[in-house]
């Protein structure tokens, strides 16, 4: 952007690897690569062990900092500090949905919070307490431990992290794959036709209407993507029609220029 370096570095659980792992990414990009900006992306990330999480924030704090309390009931929070490495030199935003939860949303509130980092997309979540099985009379019995609060003592549990920046994803991200039984065609009224209309919009084609009613213009739309896939013009949706279209729907998808969330978070780097 604008002969900006921006270094992506996506982190898609907090495992027992994932620290050192993201250490020597991190370290490549900022000696090798050279980066004036960094976008973390914890979509989708349902979190995982707690030191893991640890280990990616010293990076990013100066100091004994707290990066998030520990509420046990009857007890007042407890704050867990880290010895951090030294804030960068360089702007940071971190990437959030609503697939991201537990050590996730403590990274997100962590740099947001402490550091005051933009945070990009939607609300997370909701998943800020801790969990053990115990054994009771031939079953088990789970029992809440303790609660995540964020470093400004904001709760976690089933409130999520909003986004700083909020920005949802074009439409056919959230669409599933069409499942119907039958082919898709004129006068039809129902929630796959709608995936259907979406998809072609994603796709780039002039739809009227993506609200799941097949009318004539989804057919004439239906026509032309069939002519320029080299398929058999039909204005029918059969089995080979819908396989080109999901297949090209999720190529776009995984293509960074659609990626509306990324290109917000890149943004607001340099804003």
């Amino acid at each position: 952007m604008n002969g900006q370096t921006v270094g992506v570095l996506e982190i898609r659980s907090f495992g027992e690897g994932t620290a050192e792992e993201f250490a020597e990414e991190l370290a490549y990009l900022e000696d090798e690569v050279g980066i004036d900006g960094l976008v973390l992306d914890v979509r989708g990330n349902p979190g995982g062990l707690f030191d893991a999480v640890e280990n990616v924030l010293t990076h990013f704090m100066d100091g004994e900092e707290t990066y998030v309390y520990t509420d046990r009931h009857d007890m007042e929070p407890e704050p867990s500090t880290l010895d951090g490495q030294g804030v960068k030199d360089y702007p940071i935003s971190v990437l959030i949905n609503e697939g991201s939860a537990s050590a996730s949303e403590i990274l997100a509130a962590a740099l947001n919070e402490v550091n005051g980092y933009e945070v990009v997309g939607e609300t997370t979540f909701g998943k800020g307490t801790v969990q053990q099985t115990m054994p009771l009379d031939g079953g088990m019995l789970k029992m809440t431990v303790f609660d995540w609060l964020t470093p400004d003592g904001n709760r976690i549990e089933g409130e999520g992290v909003d986004p700083t920046v909020e920005q949802r994803q074009p439409e056919y991200f959230y669409s599933t794959l069409i499942q119907s039984e039958e082919p898709l065609e004129y006068d039809m009224n129902n929630s796959e036709v709608r995936k259907l209309q979406l998809m072609l919009e994603g796709l780039g084609y002039d739809i009227d209407r993506t609200d799941g009613y097949f009318d004539e213009n989804t057919v004439e739309v239906v026509e032309q993507f069939q002519s320029d896939e080299g398929l058999d013009v039909t204005g029918v949706v059969d089995e080979t029609t819908e396989e080109r279209i999901e297949e090209l729907i999720l190529d776009a998808v995984m293509e960074p220029e659609n990626d509306l969330q990324l290109q917000r978070a890149i943004e607001v780097l340099f804003e």
